[in-house]
């Protein structure tokens, strides 16, 4: 594997190897959810996410501790094109135009939509984040592949949540850092995993 496009099974298989049991990615175990998605809009989805639906989407609401608000991947239930407060405002019952027919959400951070771009033509299938800003989106590349997004946040939830659950984070007079034993499980492998996203993922910590 590279150090910028990692393979989705290939990066389950990386989590299973550090995730605390069981590993939440169970997906629908078939092709419908795929097929009723893109009838509905008349295009093909990317071959990554036909995958990450069928077999590893959450089948129930997961969250992923980060540090600030956490990532929450949406169930296969949730999962579908019509969004409130993203592609389509209740309130009104009207499209937002804003949102792109071809974004599709399948996570947050916080209120932070986290996406992948239905007419990407690469192998992998990249993911974008944005602030919250309904009337004008500005999506930046967090990850060059579902499977490094997902294998960059399950690691960040392990060092916060498993090796120092108690108390991971240190700020102090010296910084706002990471516990020094998580820091060594973490850091050298946000290195190799998340490429030139390093700093994404790590630019929080003076120690990093």
């Amino acid at each position: 594997m590279t150090q910028t496009a990692h393979g989705l099974t290939d990066c389950v298989e990386l989590i299973r190897s550090f995730y605390a049991p069981p590993v939440p990615f169970r997906g629908t175990q078939s092709s419908g959810l795929s097929d009723a998605l893109e009838r509905q809009k008349l295009l093909r989805l990317p071959d990554e996410f036909r995958l990450y639906l069928q077999h590893y989407a959450p089948v129930n609401h997961l969250k992923l501790r980060q540090v600030g608000d956490p990532i929450e991947l949406l169930s296969c239930s949730r999962l579908g094109w019509r969004t409130p407060g993203y592609s389509y405002d209740p309130l009104i019952e009207t499209e937002i135009l804003s949102w792109k027919s071809h974004w599709f959400l399948f996570g947050l951070c916080g209120r932070d939509p986290l996406i992948i771009d239905c007419l990407d033509a690469e192998p992998h299938s990249p993911v974008y984040r944005a602030m919250y800003t309904p009337d004008l989106w500005s999506f930046r590349r967090v990850a060059d592949s579902l499977g490094q997004f997902l294998l960059c946040a399950c690691a960040m939830e392990h060092a916060l949540s498993q090796i120092c659950p108690a108390d991971p984070i240190i700020d102090d007079d010296i910084g706002f850092r990471l516990d020094a034993r998580a820091a060594q499980w973490l850091f050298p492998r946000i290195e190799a995993w998340a490429g030139a996203y390093y700093e994404e993922w790590l630019y929080v910590f003076d120690n990093a």
